[in-house]
C-alpha cells in the first residue's frame, strides 16, 4: 500500500498491518516485472541442475519410515504395516503398537500422503518413481517462494540475494534431492509464511485459509513446525482491535486453515497409536529429556560454527546484525522474523541429538534460515539505496557477500566439506551411492516377481521395500550377532524414560522372538520360513554383494538340505574415478543414469558386485 494513502480509509481488518517500505512500492513496474522474470529463471535453472545430480532411489533408515509409509497408506489407507512374519523387515523407524503388533513411522504421516498421491495418481511403478520428485520440486518452490516472501520486506535486489543465499546454501543443497522431510517441509513453510503475510495486508480469507493450512500441514511433515503457529496469533491479535464483530470469522481464516491439517494429524495418531505423536513412544518428544537447558549449554557453539559453516556461509553474522536492524522498520515486521526464528533455535539447541556434523545437525534449522536470507536481504536494500553517493560501491559490497556466501556454499554441497574434510555427503558422492541404488533397483524388478520373498541388507532394503511389493527379510536377524547388539543396547539402556531414536518396547519385542537361540536355531528358522515359502508357490530371492551373498547361501544350502540356490542376474556398481578417466566402462552407467550436471566425478574406490540368487527346492 503506497505510503500517500490515508491509512484510515484502508478496510478496518488491514488497518494494523505491517506497512512495506516506501522502496518496494516505489519501484518501477519495469524493476519488478524484470526481478519476478528473473526469479522464475534462476528456479528454473535451480530444478534442471538439482536434476542433474537426482536418481530415484534412497537407501536412508528415516528415508524408509517416509516412503514406505505412503506406499502403505496409498494401498491400505493407513501408513500401518504388519509383517507376515515375526522377523519380518521393518525399518529402525517404525513404532509398534502393542496392542496390535502393528507398526507405523514415528515420522507424521504428510510427506507420506505426498508419496501416497504420487502412486495414486502414476500407479505404483511409475509412482515410486516420481515420488522422489517431491523434494526437489519442494526445493524449487522454496527458492521462488523466497523471492516473493522477500519482496514483502525488501526490494527487487535484496530479494534476489534473499532467494540465492537459500538456494545455494549447503544444507538446502545436500537435501534438494534427498526423499526426507526437509525440503518439502521448507516449500510449506516458505510459500504458507508468504500468504500469511498477504493475508496481513488484505485480510483476504482465500490467503488466510491457504497460509493457514500450509503452515498446518508442515507440522504434519515435521511437529516441530508447530511453533510457526506463533506467526498465525501475531498477525491474528495484531489485527483484533478496532475491528467489528462481523470481521471476526475472516480473521479466523488462517486459524481454521491451520486447524484442518493439524486436525487430522492428531486424530490419525490417536486412533492408530494411541499418543499424540509417534515420538511418545521413544521419549524423543519429552521436555526435560529430550529437551533440556542442558543441552542448549552444549550445543550453542556447534550451532554458530555449523550454521556459518553450512548453513549460509558468512551471510548468519550479517544476518544476526540484519535481525537488530529489523526493529528500525516497526515492531510487527521484526516480531514475525525473530518469532519465526528465536523459538524453533531453541527448541533444537536444546535437542538430545545433536550429531557433532554440518549437514546431520543443521537440517532441522533448514526452515529457520529464512528470516536470516530475508534481513540480509533488507540490510542490502538499506546500503545501496541510502548511500546515495556511494551506491556503486555498496552495491558492489553487496554482491562480493552474495558472490562469496553463494560459491562457497555450492563447492562445500558438491564435495561434501566439513571441518575441511570431504565427505559422503557431497551431491556427487550422493548422485553415486543413489543411481548405484537406483539401478540395482531396477535389475531386482526385472528379476524378482511381484509377492515374491526377498532377504536382502537394511540398507537395501529400506529402497526395495519401496520399490517392490515384496515380502522382506534381512538374513542378519537371523544371525547370534543380530541377538547380541539388541541385547546390548538393552543393557546400555540406564533408563527406560530416556530418549532413543530406535523404539524400546519394539526392541524388547524383538528380544522375546529371537533371545537365547543358537546360531544353528536362528539359521534353522531362517531355513523354514524358506521352506514354508516355496511350498505356498512363493518364490525366494536373496540379493547381496557377492561376498556377503556367499555368505548367506551356505546358511541356505547344506549338503543333505532340501534348498538349492543358483544366480540368475548380476549388477556391478559405478565405480568412482576420477572425471578424466577414459575408462568407458566405469562411465557407461553414469551416462545410463544421468550422469553429474557439473562438478569433478566419482572419486577413489572399487565398485561392488552385487548378486541376485534365487533359492528353490531341490527336485524329489
Amino acid at each position: 500500500m503506497p505510503h500517500n494513502l490515508d491509512y484510515t480509509e484502508l478496510p478496518p481488518a488491514t488497518r494494523l498491518a505491517p506497512r512495506l517500505l516506501a522502496r518496494t512500492e516505489d519501484e518501477p513496474l519495469s524493476a519488478r516485472l524484470s526481478g519476478f522474470l528473473i526469479a522464475i529463471l534462476v528456479t528454473a535453472a535451480y530444478f534442471v541442475a538439482l536434476l542433474g545430480y537426482w536418481a530415484p532411489a534412497h537407501g536412508g533408515v528415516d528415508q524408509n519410515g517416509y516412503l514406505v509409509g505412503g506406499k502403505q497408506l496409498a494401498r491400505t489407507g493407513s501408513t500401518g504395516m504388519l509383517p507376515d512374519h515375526a522377523l519380518g523387515f521393518v525399518g529402525a523407524m517404525w513404532v509398534r503398537v502393542e496392542s496390535t503388533g502393528v507398526n507405523y513411522p514415528k515420522y507424521p504421516n504428510g510427506l507420506p500422503l505426498l508419496y501416497a498421491t504420487s502412486i495414486w495418481i502414476f500407479g505404483d511403478d511409475l509412482g515410486t518413481r516420481y515420488a522422489f520428485l517431491v523434494s526437489p520440486i519442494g526445493a524449487a518452490l522454496s527458492v521462488m517462494g523466497m523471492y516473493l516472501l522477500a519482496r514483502q520486506f525488501a526490494g527487487v535486489f535484496g530479494s534476489l540475494s534473499a532467494m540465492l543465499l537459500m538456494a545455494s546454501g549447503q544444507v538446502m543443497l545436500s537435501l534438494a534431492n534427498n526423499p526426507n522431510s526437509h525440503a518439502s517441509c521448507l516449500a510449506c513453510v516458505v510459500w504458507g509464511t508468504f500468504f500469511l503475510i498477504r493475508f496481513w495486508h488484505t485480510a483476504s480469507i482465500w490467503r488466510g485459509l491457504i497460509g493457514g493450512f500450509l503452515l498446518g500441514y508442515a507440522v504434519t511433515i515435521r511437529y516441530t513446525e508447530g511453533l510457526l503457529a506463533l506467526l498465525i496469533a501475531l498477525v491474528v491479535l495484531s489485527m483484533i482491535r478496532g475491528i467489528d464483530r462481523r470481521q471476526w470469522a475472516r480473521l479466523a481464516s488462517p486459524v481454521v486453515g491451520w486447524m484442518i491439517p493439524v486436525g487430522y494429524l492428531v486424530i490419525f495418531n490417536l486412533v492408530a497409536m494411541g499418543t499424540l505423536t509417534g515420538y511418545d513412544t521413544t521419549n524423543e518428544s519429552k521436555p526435560g529429556a529430550a529437551f533440556t537447558l542442558e543441552h542448549i549449554a552444549q550445543n550453542w557453539e556447534k550451532l554458530i560454527r555449523q550454521a556459518h559453516d553450512s548453513g549460509l556461509f558468512f551471510a548468519v553474522p550479517v544476518g544476526i546484525l540484519g535481525m537488530v536492524v529489523a526493529w528500525r522498520s516497526g515492531w510487527k515486521r521484526a516480531a514475525i522474523l525473530w518469532l519465526w526464528l528465536i523459538p524453533g533455535t531453541l527448541t533444537y539447541m536444546a535437542y538430545y541429538w545433536a550429531p557433532d556434523r554440518g549437514v546431520s545437525y543443521l537440517r532441522f534449522f533448514l526452515t529457520l534460515m529464512p528470516p536470516i536470507a530475508i534481513v540480509v536481504a533488507v540490510l542490502f536494500d538499506e546500503l545501496t539505496r541510502h548511500i546515495a553517493t556511494r551506491r556503486f560501491v555498496a552495491t558492489l559490497a553487496c554482491a562480493t557477500i552474495l558472490v562469496m556466501s553463494c560459491g562457497i556454499g555450492t563447492y562445500r554441497a558438491i564435495t561434501g566439506l566439513d571441518d575441511g574434510v570431504e565427505s559422503q555427503l557431497g551431491l556427487e558422492q550422493q548422485a553415486l551411492s543413489t543411481r548405484n541404488m537406483a539401478a540395482l533397483g531396477e535389475t531386482v524388478k526385472r528379476t524378482v516377481p511381484a509377492e515374491a520373498v526377498l532377504f536382502a541388507s537394511p540398507n537395501q532394503l529400506h529402497y526395495l521395500q519401496f520399490i517392490g511389493n515384496y515380502e522382506c527379510y534381512s538374513p542378519e536377524y537371523f544371525t547370534t550377532s543380530f541377538v547380541q547388539r539388541l541385547e546390548k543396547t538393552e543393557q546400555n539402556t540406564d533408563d527406560a524414560n530416556d530418549p532413543m531414536t530406535q523404539q524400546g518396547a519394539r526392541r524388547k519385542w524383538l528380544l522375546s522372538v529371537v533371545q537365547g537361540k543358537t546360531e544353528a536355531q536362528l539359521t534353522q528358522m531362517q531355513n523354514d520360513l524358506t521352506v514354508s515359502s516355496l511350498k505356498a508357490g512363493r518364490p525366494v530371492f536373496l540379493v547381496l554383494n557377492r561376498q556377503s551373498s556367499d555368505l548367506y547361501t551356505k546358511r541356505f544350502i547344506k549338503r543333505n538340505g532340501p534348498l538349492e540356490a543358483k544366480v540368475v542376474a548380476r549388477y556391478f556398481d559405478l565405480p568412482r574415478v576420477e572425471a578424466s578417466s577414459e575408462d568407458k566402462p566405469s562411465t557407461e552407467p553414469a551416462r545410463r543414469m544421468g550422469g553429474p550436471a557439473f562438478g569433478r566425478g566419482f572419486r577413489g574406490g572399487m565398485p561392488q558386485q552385487w548378486q541376485i540368487i534365487e533359492v528353490k527346492l531341490k527336485p524329489e
